[in-house]
């Protein structure tokens, strides 16, 4: 494997992490408006 097709597989590894960071976010955000919206 040559040092560029490492770089980018951990590339394509970054933005999939990302990318699931990214979901669990709005997830909770999601989660957090729907909990306000139903506390009244």
């Amino acid at each position: 494997m040559s040092r560029e097709d490492a770089e980018r597989l951990l590339n394509a590894i970054q933005q999939d992490e990302n990318k699931l960071q990214e979901e669990k976010k709005k997830e909770k955000a999601g989660a957090a408006v729907r909990g306000i919206e139903k506390n009244w």
